[in-house]
């Protein structure tokens, strides 16, 4: 938990220094915003580009479209335009309002119905965004503005695109490397009068390598572990953070207008944040006591089971848990590192520990267990021919079935009273028995490393094990 904090906390105060730079570049002159935007995507690129490449051997731009680069390019040089006038946090608060109200209000056009809270929050949120452009002596330039939302509605309308990826690192370096030339060629364009100094290029540079590139990469680490509105809600503090910054380190003033509008904004769309739902979900089956079996038949089963393959696998079934309590057989699944098994209940149940994200257990040892009552009783998501024993499977080690990479987490799955109510106090001794606890009968947890599509009957592949 502590390492999600941390983590959160880098990624707000990067994405709040992308205004900061900004702004500290182009306040002193010692850049042009086509330069500066040109500058912050190419290091971006760059610095996303070998993220990727350590992490998947790789080069980034598969799976990219141009249309996801575009809308990130007509992001990035209206939001340089608009810091030649605007304030690090006026800039970074109608950015954000611009981002969240157009992800709404798309939302909305889909057919998604807000909540009476919601739609108090959107007039609140507008309220807040009008009454910060107002004419007046504090009122921000009003062509800086317009820039600034506009670099907002196309940062929204590419949040959208990209928000059901399955590896949004990859898709964002993929798409940095695109919108490169394309900010390049508005660069050689707007041709600068000036040749930009050291310094701005140092800011510029370090917006697109660490604020932007390293950034998203230390926030998508975070998500994992966030639920929605966690990281929802969190991003509020972005706007905040680039305000106090541009008061300590820009010598900006914080305006009575810039606090109000602030408070409007920010309240109004955290009321359109939508809260999880906390119902308890169904207990599930109840087992069959006359199929209960004792512990000795039990032990004399384990003896007389075939050794499971070690190296290379297969999948024998898929389950996931419904929320009335009701199990589905798929033939296949999507898995992500964000939501586990798609249509689990792990994802439902907040907050959802990484560590607990897919059970796995041995099929032969379940059918022993479950002695002709269907193996969808025990809950499991994946029934895999394998040794998952500790001496084979270790915590750490890495298993690939199909396109997805999975790997064994410390976190030990026991048995509880539901599996005592299905399968009878003898099979819960059997499965907890000290003697053969490292053998994981009752099965591990596996935490999802690569996302991909699970198929019954896929090979299974121990790529690495710790120290191996």
């Amino acid at each position: 938990m502590t390492r999600t904090l941390v983590c959160t906390a880098i990624a707000l105060c990067a994405f709040a220094a992308n205004s900061l730079l900004c702004r500290l570049a182009l306040r002193d002159q010692a850049i042009d915003p086509a330069s500066f935007s040109a500058i912050r995507m190419i290091a971006g690129a760059a610095a996303l580009t070998a993220l990727v490449l350590v992490r998947d051997r790789r080069l980034p731009w598969m799976g990219t479209t141009w249309a996801s680069a575009g809308l990130l390019t007509l992001y990035a040089i209206p939001f340089s335009f608009a810091y030649l006038r605007l304030t690090a946090g006026t800039g970074a608060l109608l950015v954000f309002a611009a981002v969240q109200l157009t992800m709404i209000m798309v939302s909305m056009a889909r057919g998604e119905s807000p909540r009476a809270a919601q739609w108090a929050g959107l007039v609140c949120a507008s309220a807040g965004l009008v009454y910060l452009l107002l004419p007046g002596v504090t009122a921000p330039a009003p062509v800086s503005a317009a820039l600034m939302i506009v670099a907002g509605i196309a940062w929204g309308l590419y949040s959208l695109r990209g928000r059901d990826s399955t590896d949004p690192l990859g898709q964002t370096a993929g798409n940095f490397v695109r919108s490169a030339p394309l900010a390049l060629a508005v660069c050689l364009v707007a041709w600068p009068k000036q040749t930009p100094r050291w310094d701005g290029v140092l800011w510029a540079a370090l917006s697109g390598a660490v604020a932007s590139g390293l950034g998203y990469a230390v926030w998508y680490t975070a998500l994992r572990r966030l639920t929605a509105v966690t990281a929802a809600v969190s991003q509020l503090a972005v706007p905040i953070l680039a305000a106090l910054g541009g008061v300590l380190w820009l010598d900006e003033a914080l305006t009575s207008r810039l606090i109000v509008a602030a408070l409007l904004v920010l309240g109004g769309i955290a009321m359109t944040v939508p809260r999880p739902e906390l119902v308890k979900e169904a207990y599930g089956p109840h087992g069959e006591p006359d199929r209960y079996l004792a512990l000795d038949v039990l032990q004399a089963g384990l003896a007389a089971l075939a050794p499971a393959p070690r190296d290379a696998g297969r999948l024998a079934l898929i389950v996931c848990r419904m929320p009335d309590g009701s199990r589905t057989t798929p033939a296949s699944v999507r898995v992500t590192p964000q939501d586990g098994v798609h249509g689990d209940g792990w994802s439902r149940r907040p907050p959802r520990n990484v560590e607990a994200q897919v059970t796995v257990v041995r099929r032969d040892v379940a059918e022993l267990v479950a002695n002709g009552q269907p193996l969808t009783h025990f809950g499991d998501n994946l029934f895999v021919d394998l040794d998952i024993a500790d001496a084979n499977l270790p915590a750490g080690s890495r298993v690939r079935i199909g396109d997805a990479l999975l790997e064994v987490t410390a976190k030990p799955h026991n048995g509880c009273l539901k599996y005592k109510d299905r399968f009878g106090e003898d099979a819960l001794r059997f499965v907890q028995a000290p003697g053969t606890r490292d053998r994981n009968l009752r099965g591990l947890h596996w935490k999802v490393i690569e996302a991909g599509t699970l198929h019954v009957g896929a090979r299974i592949d121990v790529v690495s094990r710790p120290g191996g």
